[in-house]
């Protein structure tokens, strides 16, 4: 397929994703899956590595992170934000005890598959520096 192929299916894909109001059944099922992450913490430029899997059951996702060999268990929601009421997806996870919360920008890869990134705050107090993190679907 030629790249402008490539692009005019991935516009309409990300075009799907914000344009529509009732699309929370097509934004749950694409956002399923294992990823790759790669991100660096907020406050410093200490990087990880790591996956991510995006589960949905009993009507709300459940995320397991594997980061740097250390798992925990995240839960996650669409919401809407900013004047344009993009849709966003954002979890909160606690690690190390400290609690965070990561707002992904929802986008698709060349094979249209999810891809996300975001901004990673502390839910608790300001984040003067906020780290940053994307996720890359894996197969």
């Amino acid at each position: 397929m030629g790249k402008i192929c490539l692009f005019l299916i991935s516009l309409i894909i990300s075009i799907s994703i914000n344009g529509q109001e009732d699309n929370e059944e097509f934004l749950q099922g694409f956002l399923l899956g294992e990823y790759s992450v790669i991100g660096k913490m907020p406050e410093n430029n200490d990087t990880y590595f790591g996956s991510m899997k995006i589960g949905f059951k009993n009507n709300k996702f459940e995320i397991t992170r594997n980061i740097n060999n250390s798992i925990v268990k995240a839960s996650g929601k669409i919401k809407k934000t900013g004047p344009e009421q993009i849709k966003v997806f954002v979890i909160n996870f606690t690690e190390n005890k400290v609690l965070y919360e990561i707002t992904y920008l929802i986008d698709t890869d060349f094979d249209n598959y999810g891809r996300l990134s975001g901004y990673r705050y502390y839910q608790n107090r300001e984040t003067e520096n906020p780290g940053l993190e994307a996720l890359f679907i894996t197969h």
